[in-house]
């Protein structure tokens, strides 16, 4: 049973929703589901992962990102893609960068040449990834009462790594799920359609279409996961999030476990499907070890508030 959170607890449980579906898939990324499943039977919850250098409850480049957007939203007030690009940038020449993709990596290497924001972004099919996507969960909470600013912030920040009408498209829908959640949105079959409205005439939305029969039917996550794919293509990605949380939109554990039990691109579905589980259930929907157990967590919900604070100040 839902008790309907506050826009400001919304935007808070998104926040860390992401995270924990994030550091649930970071050690399983790039496995398949028949050695995800069995290591999952044992611990459901947090997992260490040696090969990567990461600890229980830390995340990965998903949300290393999505907090680079957040930052520049609260600071800005709007969508400012240079600002967003150096927090990429900035965030890039770290050290602490825990993965990232090739689309990505290309990128920041043209940011830190020189490139401006505008002509940094990798062109072509193999820019189709999901890295927009994985992001884009803050610009459906900051722009959740306009739509169509929301469409254009989608495909500036996209364009700062991937100029790939498919990555734009990916990024509009979860921004716009997030969106609509916000709202009030129920997850159902009519919500699903506004989304794939949203994107028409885009794979994205033909695959969010095929993911939208295989819940008419009853298919089950496994069923689910073959037919639409797990990998980092940004089609397969935003398709199989979608599914995991419209399967169970009620219940966070029950969706981000689907997510990482899929296998393939576990940190990115995860996190995709945490940040849309968390909007829906808000803070009191996710168990709290998981909470506790995250890393960054009393920052995140900092944040989450701040994003807060700047949105109500322009709807004054």
């Amino acid at each position: 049973m839902i008790v309907n959170p506050s826009v400001e607890d919304r935007l808070q449980s998104c926040l860390l929703g992401l995270a924990i579906g994030d550091a649930l898939g970071m050690p399983f990324e790039g496995l398949p589901s028949w050695v995800v499943g069995p290591v999952l039977d044992e611990v459901q919850g947090f997992h260490e992962s040696s090969h990567r250098g990461l600890s229980a409850g830390q995340w990965t480049d998903d949300t290393q990102m999505t907090l680079c957007l957040t930052r520049s939203l609260v600071r800005r007030g709007l969508l400012d893609p240079e600002d967003v690009g150096r927090e990429y940038l900035g965030w890039f020449q770290s050290g602490d960068v825990r993965g990232i993709g090739g689309t990505t990596k290309s990128a920041m290497a043209r940011l830190e040449a020189g490139a401006g924001w505008h002509e940094s972004g990798t062109t072509g099919e193999y820019a189709a990834g999901n890295g927009a996507a994985m992001r884009a969960a803050p610009l459906g909470l900051f722009y959740h009462q306009d739509l169509d600013a929301l469409r254009a912030a989608c495909a500036l920040d996209a364009e700062i790594t991937h100029k790939n009408p498919e990555a734009v498209a990916g990024s509009r829908a979860v921004a716009f799920l997030i969106a609509r959640l916000i709202a009030g949105g129920v997850p159902g079959k009519q919500l699903m359609q506004e989304a794939i409205q949203f994107v028409a005439g885009s794979r994205v939305g033909g695959n969010l279409e095929r993911s939208l029969e295989l819940l008419g039917r009853g298919a089950n996550p496994p069923q689910a996961s073959e037919a639409l794919g797990v990998g980092a293509y940004v089609v397969e990605t935003v398709a199989w999030s979608f599914f995991c949380f419209f399967h169970a939109p009620d219940d966070f554990p029950r969706a981000v476990m689907a997510a990482v039990r899929g296998g393939g691109d576990t940190d990115t579905a995860a996190a995709i499907t945490g940040a849309l589980s968390g909007t829906r259930v808000g803070l009191a929907g996710i168990p709290a070890a998981w909470k506790a157990g995250v890393e960054g967590q009393v920052a995140i919900a900092a944040l989450g508030r701040e994003l807060y604070a700047v949105t109500s100040g322009r709807r004054g």
